[in-house]
């Protein structure tokens, strides 16, 4: 890249046309080399001049023998000449210099003032702080360096009342997705970074209601109507488009499949272990909807019995063999059931299938007799007979508190296990008993009902086979007989908040159901857990940087008692393009509102016009409470300056690391007045208060008394002086360096600035100087090309590494690139207000403010994953740690003649990185490369090939995450 830095050749006068009340000038119009910096007139040395001599005295005086080695008194005169003629020579050839500066001189050309660093540091209030503290402006704080003796002073440049109140609750709100998303993790910090107004991961509105009944629902064959008091009610709720049935089972959700509308009823004909019915509203329409009633008629509930016992032991699941694999007397089977369910009037129902299954019981296991040549025939009559045996009566009861009673039957069941004949589906049905008690057995605790034996003949009798009744499939029903119930809770969720309506059920009122988005517009949300005592507050808003975005304009609100009310704040952010204070004084009447469930003081910040789907939002890193922002400026103490007499062209000494200003105030006639600084007394008058201040020589001077005044005074101090300076760039200090205030703080815990310091830059240089006037020389005072504007650009500050134009219609587009583009784009947005309003000044006047757009380049981070194979394997790692340190080098920034200025505008092809890299390893042999870029730019974030990146002449490349797999 060749320098656009222009040089020192011939020049050529040109007619400049002037400007409205100017005369008609003529200057000089440069043509600018680029392979010389300072022209020679004259290269001669001193040996130079010696050997001339030495040459001509050959020639003119033979005689004379002219040598530095044996010299006489002519060779010592002639050798002071050759020296003083090198000074000659010296001074001539700095004359293109000091012409070069008489003429930025005269063309009133000063070199700029520092510039001190800027930076915000945050205070941490002490736990426990009963009330807050106002930190005025001007406040010092230091920050301390290893490198330098002395602290590097700040000052606060506004008042910042400090206060303990934090950020609990945030949420970010659309009205255009119909989303409320919570910003804040479980214990209440803000869950940071933040992408503001951008209402993604999408999170659906919560519009439901939960309907609550202790046993309802219970059983999975349970059957019910719930009534909304209305057939167009039933018939809006029955819209599987816009409502879905659930049963609440824990923390799952078992959909309702089986239900069907009957006038102003939905019959539900299934049901799960739970006790909450949930109604989901699909979306969040514009309109509301009212229930005239809530009720339920009770159905049917079904569902395995809660405890079986077999006389032995308990038996898991719904089969089971009801007494055990042997029958005896009096031997009994428990069945227990829901004791939610269990209440008079209930019709119980136990419902299984009934197999008969068979054991050979003996008393003995039979031995084999030993085989023997003769035997005798068996005797019949000797033989035992294996006995048949079946359960030929069993009885049913309850425990009423004191002992069993019969269970009331509505059929008798007393021999339903007395033969193969009663297999098949069977039902022990029965009205609940109005004395029925919960009983203990084996450790559980309900409502059993008691089978027993009490007839089985031969049941002792051995060897005999035992036909025992097996039971599968138990199923339990309880049916209420198609009687009316209320809900016991009834719950409306919109959103994060939850809003009881069982009152409005109880008092037969109809219940609000589901309300519509109860929010407008889209906004962000931020509550404080407390208000503060005092103002302004200040909340620091870190942005994350290098991302192109055009800002949001945002209106602010506060809680009160009637709603958000509009909140005036001083928003140093930009409109959120850069990081900032936004500070604010809270109102008298802010008062804490219920936000999504969350009672806070909440600042509401809207937008006004709502982003486009694809644009760039900001991204907040971090939001601070109690940051303050500060700047690298020391005050000196005013001092009192003394004249004898007044003497034109008066001058002062101004001592300062970086000089910024001096203030300067003169006793006149009993009344102390101000001078005010110029840059030159060429159109002062004599009785104007003006004085100069030469920053490069750290003085200052008055004017003759009839050009502009003098201050003197024979009584006392002629003036008093205050100097204002700065560190310059030594005032750029990283990130938690500023650490102590100059003054008592007991109620802080930690001070400290998140970012680095920036912006900070020293005195122009003279370099600098001629630099812009040869921009203006070589232009005339107008920015006619796209180079001019360029150069110009490049010409304002040294902390601008390089610059680009296009013209694109009626827009000129500059793109500027910071030295410490690295750091964020803090400097280039503190600078870039000034810049425009420098080069408005010489461009055309058909150039609006609009039609100039100066802008940050666009970042590309360009990410490298090689396969490579290494054929010696003992140099595996250190040809990757080559590899790597050349692909970070690749896109790295580069110097130039003393200035840092990264490879912009430019974005190398995949073979082109793929070549550089057989060039750091030649010896490694490349599989497979993955080359991917990513960036954003006012379209939003864009991932993509380096193959298909679109590019553009605003691209700076930087680096990505670059890997290497050997």
């Amino acid at each position: 890249m060749q320098s656009s830095e222009p040089e020192k050749p011939a020049c050529t006068f040109i007619s400049v046309i002037p400007w409205p009340g100017q005369e008609r000038t003529t200057v000089l119009r440069f043509r600018w080399k680029r392979h010389r910096r300072t022209a020679m007139l004259d290269k001669r040395t001193i040996e130079d001049i010696c050997a001339e001599i030495k040459a001509l005295a050959g020639t003119y005086t033979p005689e004379w023998n002219f040598s530095l080695e044996r010299p006489d008194t002519g060779s010592v005169l002639a050798y002071i000449f050759a020296g003083q003629l090198e000074e000659v020579i010296r001074a001539y050839n700095t004359l293109p210099d000091r012409y070069e500066e008489e003429l930025v001189r005269l063309l009133g050309i000063t070199p700029r003032k520092p510039e001190p660093a800027r930076a915000v540091i945050v205070m941490e209030p002490s736990p426990g702080m009963q009330e807050g503290t106002l930190v005025k402006e001007g406040s010092r704080f230091y920050a301390e360096l290893a490198e330098r003796d002395t602290p590097v002073v700040f000052e606060s440049a506004h008042d910042m009342f400090l206060t303990d109140a934090r950020i609990t609750s945030a949420f970010a709100i659309s009205e255009k997705g119909r989303t409320v998303i919570p910003l804040c993790n479980e214990e209440g910090a803000l869950a940071c970074p933040l992408t503001l107004f951008c209402f993604e991961p999408y999170i659906p509105y919560k519009n439901e209601l939960y309907i609550r009944h202790p046993w309802l629902f219970r059983g999975e064959w349970s059957e019910f109507s719930i009534g909304f008091g209305s057939v167009d009610a039933a018939a809006r709720l029955m819209d599987d488009s816009r409502f879905t049935f659930s049963l609440l089972a824990g923390e799952e959700r078992i959909p309702v499949t089986k239900k069907v509308r009957r006038g102003e009823y939905i019959a539900i004909g299934q049901g799960a272990d739970s006790d909450t019915l949930v109604i989901e509203r699909k979306g969040v329409p514009d309109d509301e909807l009212v229930l005239p009633a809530i009720c339920f008629l009770a159905g049917r509930q079904s569902a395995p019995p809660e405890y079986l016992y077999d006389g032995a032991q308990e038996i898991a699941g719904n089969t089971a063999a009801a007494f055990g694999e042997e029958i005896s007397l009096y031997k009994e089977c428990y069945i227990g059931f829901d004791s939610s369910l269990i209440r008079e009037g209930t019709e119980i129902a136990v419902d299984f299938g009934l197999i008969f299954k068979s054991r050979e019981v003996r008393d003995a296991v039979p031995q084999e007799e030993e085989l023997k040549l003769i035997k005798r025939r068996p005797d019949p009559l000797a033989i035992e007979r294996t006995a048949e045996v079946y359960i030929q009566e069993v009885s049913l009861s309850y425990y009423n508190g004191q002992g069993f009673r019969r269970l009331p039957v509505q059929e008798s069941l007393s021999h339903m296990f007395s033969g193969p004949d009663g297999e098949g589906k069977r039902r022990i049905s029965f009205l609940c008993p109005d004395d029925w008690e919960v009983m203990e057995q084996e450790g559980y605790r309900g409502h059993l009902i008691r089978l027993q034996i009490v007839k089985a003949d031969y049941c002792y009798h051995r060897p005999a086979r035992h036909h025992f009744p097996y039971l599968t499939n138990i199923e339990v029903s309880y049916s209420q007989r198609e009687r009316q119930l209320d809900p016991e809770q009834t719950i409306r969720r919109q959103g994060n908040m939850e809003t009881d309506l069982t009152g409005y059920v109880k008092r037969k009122k109809p219940v609000p159901a589901f309300l519509k988005f109860p929010y407008r517009g889209e906004s962000m949300l931020f509550g404080f857990d407390k208000k503060p005592a005092g103002g302004p507050v200040s909340l620091y808003v870190v942005i994350k940087k290098n991302i192109n975005f055009s800002g949001i304009q945002t209106a602010f609100e506060y809680s009160s008692p009637k709603g958000f009310r509009p909140l005036k704040v001083l928003n140093n952010t930009e409109e959120l393009k850069n990081s900032g204070t936004i500070l604010f004084v809270p109102p008298a009447n802010m008062s804490p509102m219920d936000v999504e469930g969350e009672t806070r003081y909440w600042i509401r910040l809207t937008a006004r016009k709502a982003a486009a789907d694809e644009a760039v939002h900001p991204v907040a890193e971090h939001i601070y409470i109690n940051g303050a922002e500060v700047w690298n400026v020391e005050r000196g103490p005013v001092k009192a300056q003394y004249a004898e007499r007044a003497v034109p062209g008066m001058a002062f000494p101004a001592p300062a690391a970086q000089l910024l200003d001096v203030n300067i105030w003169a006793r006149e006639g009993g009344r102390t007045v101000p001078y005010k600084e110029i840059p030159s007394f060429d159109l002062s008058e004599a009785k104007d208060r003006h004085y100069v201040v030469d920053r490069a020589g750290q003085e200052v001077r008055f004017g003759d008394g009839r050009t502009a005044r003098i201050p003197w005074n024979a009584e006392g101090a002629a003036f008093t002086m205050e100097i204002v300076s700065c560190d310059g760039e030594e005032g750029n200090v990283p990130e938690n360096a500023i650490q102590y205030a100059a003054f008592s703080l007991p109620n802080v815990e930690r001070i400290y600035n998140p970012l680095a310091a920036s912006g900070g830059s020293n005195l122009e240089t003279g370099d600098s100087v001629k630099r812009r006037g040869r921009m203006l020389l070589g232009t005339g005072g107008r920015l006619v090309s796209e180079q001019d504007y360029v150069n110009a650009a490049k010409a304002f500050s040294g902390t601008v590494a390089n610059a680009w134009c296009e013209v694109r219609g009626k827009q000129i587009i500059l793109a500027v690139l910071m030295q410490d583009y690295e750091a964020g784009p803090h400097s280039f947005r503190q600078m870039k207000d000034e810049l425009t309003a420098y080069l408005l000044q010489m461009a055309p006047a058909s150039v609006k403010k609009k039609d100039l757009l100066v802008r940050e380049p666009v970042f590309v981070n360009v990410s490298v994953e090689l396969w490579v194979t290494v054929e010696e394997w003992r140099r595996a790692l250190e040809e990757r740690s080559r590899i790597l340190e050349g692909l970070y080098g690749l896109f790295g920034p580069v110097k130039r003649r003393g200035r840092t200025e990264p490879r912009a505008g430019y974005v190398p092809k995949e073979s082109q990185i793929l070549m550089a890299v057989r060039s750091f390893s030649p010896i490694t042999r490349i599989d497979h490369a993955d080359i991917t870029v990513s960036y954003a730019d006012e379209h939003g974030r864009h991932t993509t090939e380096l193959g298909r990146l679109t590019r553009s002449p605003f691209m700076v490349c930087t680096n990505g995450t670059h890997e290497v797999h050997v």
